[in-house]
């Protein structure tokens, strides 16, 4: 933290960071509403997003669980690169089930 700023003004710069990250993530779904209408993945992104939900909360309270109070629960939304990755490795590593 520069020197000539106090607490609040980082905790005012943190803040509007997260007004500005969600303000996109809105922009960029409101993007992918308009890739994806009427070509039938609806069904599909859908699905994978709340699959993605599930799974983030079954990860939160396991990481609670594990750290006690030392972890802060952090909110599925927006999905961020880093979130992703996560779920992209549960995704691949879980068992499959087969039909």
């Amino acid at each position: 933290m520069d020197e000539t700023q106090g607490p609040s003004t980082s905790l005012s710069r943190q803040n509007e960071l997260s007004v500005l990250e969600a303000e996109s993530h809105q922009h960029r779904m409101a993007i992918q509403d308009s890739i994806t209408s009427g070509k039938g993945t609806e069904v599909a992104y859908a699905r994978h997003v709340k699959n993605y939900e599930d799974w983030w909360l079954r990860d939160q309270n396991r990481r609670m669980s594990e750290a006690g109070a030392t972890w802060k629960e952090i909110p599925a939304h927006p999905i961020t690169a880093a979130k992703a990755a996560l779920f992209l490795h549960y995704e691949m590593m879980r068992p499959k089930v087969s039909c």
